[in-house]
């Protein structure tokens, strides 16, 4: 089945896109990824943009799949996966394979498999489509922040749930369009007004990871020291902001929680982020000491007796009536990657980790390629890594959500020269 597919260019003529891309599908999916947690919202779950994603490729998918090579790695990859989540979950009996774990590796499937036949990343390489999900999101941010009803009442951190979920949404675009063009003004006033209408630690986070990378890959100093000038000046910030110098209280205080959650007796606005991610730690390796090592399998993290483990749990529900926050994903990805696959997990947690540095430091390397298609090859690696890293340490949510999607998405890129030929580049 082959698609009708144009490259597309920014507005100075550079060709964003490797390879072949259709714009059709690039605008549909920056627009489920616009709005993708109100849809989530309104059907209960958080499965409905990935669901969306992968059902808008599955025509292409199933003409492709039998007889394309490209297809082999992958599905070893899930049947591996698949395996082993079987069996970790029929190991421990106090959770067993339940109908969420089930349901989870079938739409692992379906978007491992999506992803190798139309990249989600398809909206980051067309300039007008990741143009409109920028101009979208800013303007619901805006309505948001004054007060305007959008989107049938529904009214939280624009079209997210909390301002922390809109940076990992926002994050991978205006990093993308960055460091293809460091002056791309509708990036910076995007991110701007992120930080006036919506600030959150992860943007703060996310936002000093984009901007130390464009200082080293546009520096003309020799890239080790260009790296060490980055990190002292990141220093030097968060100095500043625990001294009250930058503005920024509520960041300031979840860093401090951070260093002092064993002596914190109970939660509060100010230290309940901070508690959260300790104890999405805390949950995971409770979790492996449980298993002897082997995890709940794949989408199982806060099964049974698991939902209440973690050494803040206790404070976290005392206050909020006995409910408990990130039960089922820890918070952040590392924590519920070793909850639910064990050493297995946290394996794939450093190996992530290690080739997201390896993809930074590629796009540092080969900073004298900008310009050119090999470029822009580095440039869906590093993007990739930037959203991975955030999405591993620092905030996460459920497996389907959408950046995460993205993320492994641009990892997996393939420069066009070693594309299958006659189908969508990677």
């Amino acid at each position: 089945m082959q698609l009708t597919i144009s490259p597309v260019r920014n507005t100075c003529g550079k060709q964003l896109s490797n390879g072949r891309l259709n714009f059709t599908y690039a605008i549909a999916f920056a627009l489920i990824y616009a709005f993708e947690q109100r849809f989530n919202l309104m059907a209960g779950t958080n499965i409905v943009g990935s669901l969306l994603y992968g059902l808008l490729a599955l025509p292409v998918l199933t003409s492709k799949l039998l007889t394309e090579v490209k297809y082999t790695k992958p599905i070893v990859f899930l049947y591996t996966i698949t395996t082993y989540s079987i069996i970790a979950s029929l190991a421990n009996p106090d959770c067993a394979l339940q109908i969420k774990g089930g349901v989870s590796l079938i739409l692992l499937w379906l978007v491992i498999l999506s992803i190798r036949t139309i990249p989600l990343h398809a909206m980051l390489s067309s300039y007008s489509a990741s143009s409109i999900l920028l101009i979208l999101i800013t303007m619901a941010n805006l309505l948001d922040y004054i007060g305007l009803p959008l989107l049938l009442g529904f009214q939280r951190a624009g079209f997210f749930n909390e301002a922390s979920h809109l940076a990992l949404y926002l994050i991978p675009l205006v990093a993308y369009r960055l460091l293809n063009n460091h002056k791309d003004k509708l990036a910076f006033l995007s991110l701007a007004a992120a930080f006036l209408f919506l600030p959150s630690t992860t943007l703060f986070v996310g936002t000093l990871f984009v901007v130390a990378i464009l200082y080293v890959l546009k520096s003309r100093r020799h890239p080790i020291y260009s790296v060490l000038l980055a990190l002292m000046a990141i220093n030097f910030i968060v100095i500043g902001l625990m001294s009250g110098l930058v503005p920024m209280p509520d960041t300031s205080a979840r860093i401090e929680n951070l260093f002092s959650g064993e002596s914190v007796e109970t939660a509060n606005h100010l230290n309940m982020s901070s508690l959260v991610w300790l104890n999405g730690w805390s949950q995971a390796f409770e979790t492996l000491r449980a298993t002897n090592g082997l995890g709940l399998g794949f989408n199982q993290m806060g099964c049974g007796p698991y939902f209440n483990i973690g050494d803040y749990t206790p404070l976290i529900q005392a206050a909020f009536s006995g409910d408990m926050l990130n039960a089922e994903d820890g918070s952040l990805l590392s924590a519920k990657l070793i909850a639910e696959f064990g050493y297995v997990g946290l394996c794939i947690v450093c190996f992530l980790a290690l080739k997201s540095f390896i993809y930074l430091r590629n796009l540092i390397h080969f900073r004298n390629l900008f310009g050119t298609d090999q470029f822009d090859h580095y440039i869906f690696k590093a993007t990739g890594a930037i959203i991975l890293l955030l999405l591993l340490f620092v905030r996460s949510g459920p497996y389907f959500l959408l950046p995460l999607i993205l993320g492994l998405s641009l990892i997996s890129h393939t420069p066009v020269n070693k594309s299958i030929k006659g189908g969508l580049s990677n």
